[in-house]
């Protein structure tokens, strides 16, 4: 997670901490400064489009959250990938005998079971390296500092075999004893301080694990690497990069002939995303496809961002606010768009020790259990069933995605109006494609976006500096001046309602219509709580008021609508999520 590191420097520099001075261009007041009457969109339910995808299910990183927390979810949210590890369970164990007795008493493959049984699929995590396995016991190991907060084991096994044994063990005890069919994740996280071993050391690693799952049970799904960002693999982060392509390519070439395969399989490929980028990983999926196939691989192989959120400081209201709520909404459906399999965001609750209520955690809920607004917002996602729809036209904001889905029982409608603020970054994401950027002793240039200083971005947007001017190379210059329009499209957007008209073909008539929001005052216990501390209340009183407000708000109703095409009209704040539902 060291990208948090470059990722609040670059933010400090481009935006507010090297105190550039002169006026941000305001958002233009004219009707003539957008369109004046809102492009439509067209959704007709044919009964043509494919299966809904199972990304839009919840998926997210259980941690400890396995039994009541998570089934109490599942009452109300549609359940996919979740991310859960049986390390706090072996992390103390003494042997293979030991660890499987401590994860068969704690009752979580139980609990996993119940939540399969409701719809969701597991992704078990094959980390950290147990101490009765590792090569640096715990409490002499060379773990960072943060490593060892949470008593991670981050180093190779002293010996490959006996570790292939031990993932043969818990294989055949939840797969093939216990019968829970769950896909497994080979470590987390290795580019970063969670394994000190070399790349060569972990990949050998990973081909023990395979080998052991398979013994146990050869149609074990296994897959890896787990890396912390994949963009890096774009952009050229030095920390991160090489890690896909070295990793398909030695598994490529290095077969396991104990259980039959020709090459190290990988059946899904897995990373993490943090924070908000212009594109939301247009080009890590593009890539990831091409490393695969390129190394021989099928062109189908699974997808999977299994830790993601667009807070991974912990110290931004994103996260607790409407803001979350949008960008995780307009992510999913971009990266449905985009190909990607499975997804899961981190996390199910809050999990910093002792914080304020709303501290900018990562959870869908508070640590004592207040629903966030994307929590609400996945419950709208969630609500896709059935056939996609086809969506035709464009929104009047470059900022609004949307999505459908319709079956013999009812249809569902979801948009999202995710406007970044210019602190997000978004405004000048494109400058992380420049080949400044790419090289490894580029790093400290991009807290100067390769020589573009904070108050010089802040000049650029409001006209008074020419990109011609800053005697970059061509294709800095053409990245910026993208950067330059997209930041004049948040200015103009940040603080506008959009109002739209939809044409939404093939309905049944005998059905109601249902609208929810999700929004700065809508479906948000996070605005309850602030506008009620702003106000002079209790701290008791505004956490009272943000449990009133947190559930999903049904906005309007109507009963039957009579005809099968209707036009709709309707207003969505910046970030905010609806969802239209007929049944």
């Amino acid at each position: 997670m060291i990208r948090n590191v470059v990722a609040a420097a670059l933010l400090a520099s481009a935006c507010g901490a090297s105190s550039p001075t002169g006026p941000l261009p305001d958002a233009p007041t004219s009707d003539a400064a957008v369109p004046a009457e809102p492009r439509d969109l067209t959704v007709a339910f044919d009964g043509t489009g494919v299966p809904v995808s199972y990304l839009y299910r919840l998926g997210v990183q259980l941690a400890g959250h396995v039994g009541g927390a998570a089934s109490a979810f599942g009452a109300e949210q549609r359940l996919g990938t979740l991310r859960w590890s049986p390390w706090w369970y072996v992390r103390e164990a003494s042997s293979q005998a030991d660890a499987l007795a401590r994860i068969a008493a704690s009752g979580k493959i139980d609990s996993l079971a119940a939540l399969v049984s409701a719809g969701g699929e597991v992704v078990l995590g094959l980390y950290f390296m147990p101490p009765f396995l590792s090569s640096c016991p715990q409490e002499t190991g060379p773990l960072s500092k943060d490593a060892s907060l949470f008593g991670f084991n981050v180093c190779p096994p002293t010996n490959l075999d006996a570790w292939s044994d031990y993932v043969q063990a818990i294989v055949h005890y939840v797969s093939v004893e216990r019968g829970l069919k769950v896909s497994y994740e080979v470590w987390n996280e290795p580019d970063l301080f969670y394994w000190t071993g070399t790349r060569a050391q972990f990949f050998e690693t990973y081909r023990a694990a395979v080998r052991g799952a398979r013994r146990a049970d050869p149609t074990a799904r296994v897959g890896g690497p787990s890396i912390s960002d994949l963009s890096a693999e774009v952009t050229g982060w030095p920390i991160t990069t090489g890690w896909l392509h070295e990793f398909a390519s030695w598994c490529a070439s290095h077969p396991i002939p104990e259980i039959g395969a020709a090459r190290t399989p990988i059946d899904f490929l897995v990373w993490h995303r943090y924070g908000m980028t212009a594109d939301w990983g247009r080009a890590e999926i593009e890539t990831a496809r091409g490393e695969l196939t390129s190394a021989g691989y099928a062109a189908d192989t699974a997808l999977l961002i299994d830790e993601w959120n667009v807070n991974l400081e912990r110290k931004h209201a994103w996260s607790d606010s409407e803001i979350g709520a949008a960008f995780a909404v307009s992510r999913v459906i971009t990266w449905r768009q985009l190909g990607l399999t499975r997804q899961a965001y981190a996390a199910m609750g809050d999990y910093d020790q002792n914080p304020p209520e709303f501290h900018g955690g990562q959870g869908l809920v508070t640590e004592s259990g207040i629903k966030k607004p994307v929590y609400n917002a996945f419950r709208l996602l969630g609500m896709m069933q059935g056939n996609e729809g086809k969506i035709t036209g464009a929104a009047p904001s470059p900022f609004i995605t949307a999505t459908a889905a319709a079956n013999g029982d009812g249809a569902t409608l979801v948009l999202a109006n995710a406007v970044p603020d210019l602190s997000m970054g978004i405004g000048v994401a494109e400058l992380e494609t420049l080949a400044e950027l790419r090289t490894p002793g580029a790093w400290s240039a991009r807290t100067q976006l390769a020589g573009v200083t904070g108050q010089q971005y802040v000049d650029l947007l409001a006209g008074r500096l020419d990109p011609g001017a800053l005697g970059l190379s061509p294709e800095a210059e053409l990245a910026l001046r993208a950067g330059i329009e997209r930041g004049k499209q948040i200015i103009t957007w940040r603080a506008r309602d959009v109002d739209m008209t939809i044409a939404v073909d093939d309905l049944d008539p005998a059905w109601s219509e249902r609208r929810a929001l999700v929004g700065p005052h809508a479906s948000n216990a996070y605005s309850s709580y602030r506008d009620a501390v702003a106000a002079g209340s209790s701290e008791t009183s505004a956490l009272a008021a943000a449990r009133a407000a947190q559930d999903l708000q049904i906005a309007s109703t109507s009963g039957p609508i009579g005809k099968r095409n209707v036009i709709l009209k309707l207003t969505l704040p910046p970030n905010s999520v609806m969802g239209i539902v007929w049944r």
